[in-house]
């Protein structure tokens, strides 16, 4: 509850300005970022036309933003930096036509979720000097921050994707350290203004731009085909790496992707086994002694059940950690009084041994 109070503290109380179509924001091209919020946004219903779009969305707390452009072209709508409470996402709706209007609604786009990652929407065929709307709207009601551009390029990863599979990328893993090479086909290259690199977490709805790596010349002009990226993993997990083409022609497309896994390279822990048979229900005793020093350094009791007992391994990680080198794992039969000891010694390599 604590945790909920303070993201909600986080994400704002108060609605956000353009809750209501009247006041709605407006996105100037290619200016910079406008932040928004979800939260505590309510639904204007006489300014949705529910029936053009009931198949796509369902509204819980929407916003409204407008725009227009000074001639005829390919937009986009970059949204970035999602925070949600529900890790769900938005939703999105553009529009052509007037204001709550609601008969003269036209959908040019109506994407029922956009998850976390940083994209974009694009807008072809958009009309100089007219404005259009765009609804912005919690996924099942979920509050988030974002930010939302208007822009001539696009941002972040296009809203549907599929990976071309043209890069032959190679994924290398050194401890923390990843390698990432690809070769790109010339005809390809030639259309690439440069590759971003983006990196998500498995289980997370995000990925985070990682860096870019420009296309660069030959000695003769030609687009080099042969490319890399070094990134430092600073925390165990898995990862998928996309590399993405930034095109030429303003459009960005997922060219590869591979995933990583990263945990640290422990060595195993340092055990002692001894297979044990008696009958059923003996009762045993187990010490585990120090043979430099002769010295119990750990001791049980128990009756003995083959199903359960028959395998016995004991850990000494922290013995060997402190000095010891050499261990005797007696058995001691409690009711003969018979005992049987077993030596064990740390070997050059790291291992216990059995003598």
């Amino acid at each position: 509850m604590i945790l909920f109070l303070a993201f909600a503290t986080h994400l704002s109380v108060a609605q956000v300005s353009n809750n209501n179509i009247e006041h709605r924001s407006i996105l100037m091209l290619d200016a910079y970022y406008t932040s928004s919020s979800t939260h505590e946004a309510t639904v204007e219903w006489s300014c949705i036309n529910k029936a053009l779009t009931k198949k796509c969305i369902d509204y819980h707390n929407d916003q409204w933003f407008a725009f227009s452009v000074p001639k005829a072209g390919t937009y986009f709508i970059n949204i970035s930096a999602q925070a949600c409470r529900d890790t769900r996402g938005v939703q999105a709706i553009v529009i052509e036509g007037n204001p709550c209007e609601i008969n003269t609604y036209k959908i040019l786009q109506c994407i029922p979720k956009i998850t976390q990652h940083d994209v974009f929407i694009a807008l072809d065929s958009i009309k100089p000097n007219l404005q259009y709307l765009v609804n912005i709207d919690g996924f099942l009601g979920d509050y988030c921050n974002f930010n939302i551009q208007l822009s001539s390029r696009p941002a972040g990863l296009p809203l549907s994707f599929k990976s071309l599979d043209t890069l032959n990328l190679s994924l290398d893993r050194s401890h923390e350290m990843v390698t990432l090479q690809w070769t790109t086909p010339q005809s390809l290259v030639n259309e690439i203004e440069t590759f971003e690199i983006h990196r998500s977490s498995k289980g997370s709805n995000r990925s985070a731009f990682m860096g870019s790596v420009p296309v660069t010349l030959n000695s003769v002009g030609l687009a080099q085909t042969r490319y890399s990226f070094i990134d430092t993993l600073t925390a165990e997990g898995t990862y998928s790496y996309e590399v993405i083409g930034l095109f030429k022609s303003g459009e960005n497309q997922l060219l590869d992707q591979r995933v990583v896994s990263f945990y640290s390279e422990r060595p195993p822990p340092l055990a002692l086994y001894v297979l044990l048979d008696f009958k059923k229900g003996t009762e045993l005793q187990i010490l585990v002694l120090d043979k430099k020093r002769d010295k119990v350094l750990k001791q049980s009791s128990f009756e003995f059940n083959k199903v359960h007992d028959a395998h016995q391994r004991i850990y000494v990680d922290d013995y060997v950690h402190r000095g010891i080198q050499t261990f005797i794992v007696r058995v001691i039969n409690l009711k003969t009084r018979h005992k049987t000891d077993y030596e064990f010694v740390l070997s050059k390599e790291g291992k216990m041994i059995r003598k």
